[in-house]
């Protein structure tokens, strides 16, 4: 634990004082030879913490820390004699993290390349991965050849400068790479295409992770939905374009080929990531109510 010394002369005015005599020279010199065996606090809501666990815990520092590594933002110039290319904003290419979303975005990339468009893809949140490892990952046989002659970019340190055609496209995967995305297509006078496939904030609590997630959906951008209903939500709550007039949007619904019968039950959300996992709710409710005693109540029962 780190002593906090403003706080520990703040908190007992008595070390203050015998500091201000010179019979201690600080109060970290208090604490150590009496502070300790008396249980005072060395750092503010550290007594708190103990009585009450991690809700207490003062975690505002390492968020602001986090935050700050987020929104660092990315270093550009604008050269006219490049080649336009559209700017892929994405995480990590790293396939054993590949789930649902990955794969749709993917597979979206992978149609437009094979339609002509030059790719660059601008990896946001995986410092070790190499131009080696993007050799590999663009020479699987899965992608067709789509990526043969896309480019890479390891941006996750914002150590690099991003050379921009004005006539660039930017394609964000996520409400934090749109955030990444942001000032480099206003610059260029452009929206982002934000690839929209859940309301992201809701893998937050309400607080600045929240917060900064949510924001994104307030960048200038052009959205394509992964699904009609989930269209539907963001329309009813007027989220992102639909809070201002003439939305641009599109949408889109996966190709779910031969679908076989199966019983109709449950499932929880669930997913790679610890802190985007849904499965302890319904887990947790299933839990309790089959440890309940209390026989069903009949349709209509009063």
């Amino acid at each position: 634990m780190k002593f906090d010394e403003d706080f520990y002369l703040r908190q007992y005015t008595d070390v203050a004082d015998a500091v201000l005599r010179g019979q201690y020279q600080s109060g970290l010199e208090h604490y150590k030879r009496h502070g300790h065996r008396e249980g005072r606090q060395i750092f503010e809501g550290s007594t708190i913490s103990l009585r009450h666990g991690a809700a207490f815990e003062q975690t505002e520092f390492a968020t602001l820390r986090a935050i700050d590594r987020r929104m660092r933002p990315l270093r550009y110039h604008i050269t006219p004699s490049r080649p336009a290319v559209a700017n892929i904003f994405i995480p990590t290419l790293d396939k054993d993290v590949f789930f649902g979303g990955y794969i749709a975005f993917l597979n979206f990339l992978m149609r437009i390349s094979l339609r002509g468009m030059k790719l660059r893809f601008i990896l946001l949140e995986e410092t070790s991965f190499k131009p080696a490892d993007f050799d590999t990952f663009r020479a699987d046989k899965l992608w067709q050849g789509a990526f043969d002659d896309a480019e890479f970019v390891n941006a996750s340190k914002r150590d690099v400068f991003l050379s921009l055609n004005p006539s660039d496209v930017f394609i964000s995967y996520s409400t934090w790479t749109t955030l990444d995305a942001a000032p480099l297509a206003e610059r260029l006078k452009k929206k982002v295409i934000f690839f929209i496939q859940e309301y992201e904030p809701s893998f937050h609590c309400y607080d600045s992770f929240h917060f900064m997630s949510n924001s994104a959906y307030s960048v200038p951008h052009v959205a394509i939905f992964n699904s009609r209903a989930l269209k539907d939500y963001f329309e009813v709550n007027r989220i992102g374009v639909f809070a201002r007039p003439d939305p641009q949007f599109v949408t889109f619904e996966h190709a779910i080929l031969s679908p076989l019968p199966r019983r109709v039950g449950k499932e929880p959300y669930r997913r790679s990531s610890s802190t985007r996992d849904r499965r302890r709710t319904p887990c947790g409710t299933c839990s309790r109510s089959a440890s309940s005693r209390s026989e069903p109540v009949p349709a209509g029962a009063s």
